[in-house]
């Protein structure tokens, strides 16, 4: 608003202020989604790297491995790939990972952020570069558009001018979201970023995996890793078969027939509920 006001006073002091106001509010809307753009970009970075980092990690921790990274993000315009340089100092990290206890992860993945924050901070200085250079270009559109077509029609009616500048607005918007995009394509898949498409993480490739294996092998899967964790936390060997325990039982319950019982009934009828007995047997099961 700031910006868009200086333009007007320096080159549309000639309308009245209701006009002035008209073109400040318009030409600020202009820099604003230049400013919004570059923050949903920033934003979107962050939250990429985010995911990847997690992606590693959790499949080193339970695979051993990292997964292959399809993702793209150019940092700036020197065409470095933030998502191959994730990938390499996580691998740089990996027997650290795999080795480590959840507090240990903790401070590992803070030392990742740490060993990135020089990339994040190019890539966001880039971004700031071209939105401020974005900025200027739509401040030369705007002083050319004043010098050219409002003080020709600044003796019109006070309407006419008004749908000048929102024309004049709309079209400038249209060419600078136009530009911005192909600044942030070289920092940013767009189309990536602007997908509603449902994107497939890790862990859910994990849950496929578990979907389509049988129940048996998740089990012993598990199992594995519950001793691997128990060696970890008690540093020394742990058989796992040495810590399962288990019982069987069987509950029966009886009770005398109430109703073959009651006194009106013939006699051979009330022996039948004299000489049973309901009967129900619950067999039990547990083990851990």
């Amino acid at each position: 608003v700031s910006k868009a006001g200086d333009v007007v006073s320096n080159n549309l002091y000639q309308l009245d202020t209701d006009l002035q106001t008209t073109a400040i509010e318009e030409f600020s809307g202009i820099f604003e989604q230049i400013y919004d753009k570059k923050e949903q970009s920033i934003g979107y970075i962050n939250s990429e790297k985010d995911k990847i980092v997690g992606i590693c990690v959790e499949s080193l921790r339970y695979s051993g491995e990292i997964p292959p990274i399809d993702s793209v993000i150019p940092i700036g315009n020197k065409g470095e790939n933030l998502a191959e340089k994730i990938v390499q100092i996580v691998d740089a990290k990996s027997e650290s990972i795999i080795e480590s206890t959840d507090k240990e992860l903790k401070i590992i993945l803070d030392n990742i952020d740490r060993d990135l924050q020089s990339s994040m901070n190019e890539a966001e200085r880039y971004l700031n570069q071209q939105s401020n250079s974005m900025i200027d270009e739509a401040i030369k559109e705007i002083e050319e558009f004043s010098k050219q077509e409002l003080k020709a029609i600044s003796v019109e009616g006070e309407d006419y001018v008004k749908n000048t500048i929102y024309n004049f607005s709309d079209s400038l918007k249209n060419k600078m979201s136009l530009s911005m995009d192909d600044v942030l394509s070289k920092s940013i898949d767009i189309d990536e970023m602007n997908s509603s498409f449902v994107k497939f993480s890790y862990k859910d490739y994990l849950r496929l995996f578990l979907l389509i294996s049988k129940e048996e092998n998740n089990l012993k899967r598990a199992m594995t890793c519950i001793q691997l964790n128990l060696m970890k936390s008690r540093g020394k060997n742990v058989n796992i078969e040495n810590y399962l325990y288990s019982f069987t039982g069987n509950i029966t319950v009886e009770m005398e027939y109430i109703f073959l019982r009651i006194g009106w009934l013939p006699d051979f009828v009330k022996n039948i509920g004299k000489n049973n007995k309901y009967k129900i047997e619950i067999p039990l099961e547990m083990s851990y």
